[in-house]
C-alpha cells in the first residue's frame, strides 16, 4: 500500500509548465500551498519542494520551514537508513552547496541509479532515473504515518518495458523524465516481485529533456 501522499503525486503526473507568459495554475496552486503567494511564475522559481509540499500538505502532514528549498526537506521528519517506496529523497544538484532536488523514491534501478517521482523534473511531474551516490538523504513523516513492509524491489529497465508494453523508462538527470499516459491492461508480476504500486503505462509521455 501506498503512502497517501504518493497517491496524491500519482495523481499529478503530466501536470507541466506552459511555455512563454502564462503559467499553469496548477503550480501556482503548489507554491500557494507552502505559503509561497509571492511565486507567480511556472519557470522562474524552481518548484520541485513546492510540489513535495504540496503533496505532504495534501496528505495532512507539516511542511519544513522552508519547503521551496530541496535541502530543507533533510531537516523534515524522520531519517532513514535506507530508502522504501514513497520516501522523500533529497539530491545534490550540481556542485553548488546550496542547490538541490527533492522528490519521493520510487525504487532502485541498476547500475548506482534510483528512480524518483518528483516536480520540475523535464519542467513537468514526471518519475526519472537518478544517480543514487547524488543522494544527500532519505526522510519519512512523522511518527503518524507507518513505515510500508519490506518487499522485494523489481528493477525496471528498458527492457523490462518493451516485454511488459511500457514501465519506467530512464531519461538521466533533473532536466529530463518520463510521466504516465494511463493506465493500460497488463498482466501483473508475480506475487514475489511486485511492480511498483499504481505506477501507469509510459508509452505517450517519454520525451527529451529541454536545454
Amino acid at each position: 500500500m501506498s503512502a497517501p501522499w504518493i497517491a496524491v503525486a500519482q495523481d499529478e503526473m503530466g501536470v507541466e509548465e506552459i511555455a512563454g507568459a502564462e503559467n499553469n495554475p496548477r503550480i501556482l496552486e503548489y507554491f500557494e500551498t507552502c505559503g509561497a503567494t509571492w511565486a507567480t511564475s511556472d519557470s522562474e522559481v524552481p518548484w520541485c519542494g513546492a510540489f513535495a509540499g504540496y503533496c505532504m500538505a495534501s496528505a495532512g502532514h507539516p511542511l519544513p520551514s522552508e519547503p521551496l528549498r530541496a535541502r530543507a526537506w533533510l531537516a523534515w521528519g524522520r531519517a532513514l537508513d535506507k530508502p522504501v517506496h514513497g520516501c522523500v529523497v533529497v539530491l545534490k544538484r550540481g556542485n553548488n552547496p546550496r542547490q538541490g532536488h527533492v522528490g519521493f523514491f520510487m525504487q532502485k534501478g541498476k547500475n548506482d541509479t534510483i528512480y524518483v517521482l518528483g516536480g520540475n523534473q523535464g519542467n513537468r511531474v514526471s518519475i526519472v532515473k537518478f544517480k543514487e551516490s547524488d543522494v544527500l538523504g532519505y526522510r519519512w513523516a512523522d511518527s503518524s504515518a507507518p513505515l510500508p513492509k519490506p518487499k522485494k524491489s523489481r528493477i525496471v529497465e528498458s527492457g523490462d518495458a518493451t516485454a511488459a508494453q511500457g514501465a519506467i523508462l530512464s531519461a538521466g538527470g533533473v532536466g529530463a523524465g518520463v510521466v504516465s499516459s494511463g493506465p493500460s491492461p497488463v498482466a501483473p508480476p508475480p506475487p514475489s516481485i511486485p511492480s511498483p504500486p499504481d505506477i501507469p503505462q509510459l508509452s505517450e509521455w517519454s520525451y527529451l529533456p529541454r536545454r
